[in-house]
């Protein structure tokens, strides 16, 4: 079961990289694409356009500095693009996790 879920954990030497974690249902079914570079291996990607509309919850690191601002930011911005797009949907649930982690 943990295999399921290995995407929420990372190895100590990306400790302190900043990273953004995208985490997609696959029912959506974005189609793969492949780039072949004459220079290297192929890169495989999957293009999604906009994601806002899809995104329901986010939830901010216990590691994120002035998490309030961000959360403030995140909110406001969701907010302008709903209103801009004509989205009659709630916004996403902005979390802010305590959670301590080792």
């Amino acid at each position: 079961m943990l295999n399921e879920i290995t995407y929420l954990f990372k190895g100590a030497e990306y400790e302190h990289e900043h990273e953004v974690r995208l985490v997609v249902d696959s029912e959506i079914g974005f189609p793969l694409k492949i780039n072949h570079k004459e220079d290297g291996a192929p890169k495989v990607y999957i293009e999604i356009g906009d994601i806002r509309p899809l995104i329901t919850k986010l939830t901010l690191g216990p590691k994120v500095e002035r998490s309030d601002e961000w959360a403030s930011v995140f909110y406001f911005s969701f907010k302008d693009f709903y209103q801009k797009e004509g989205i009659n949907e709630s916004l996403p649930d902005i979390y802010i996790s305590h959670l301590p982690f080792k």
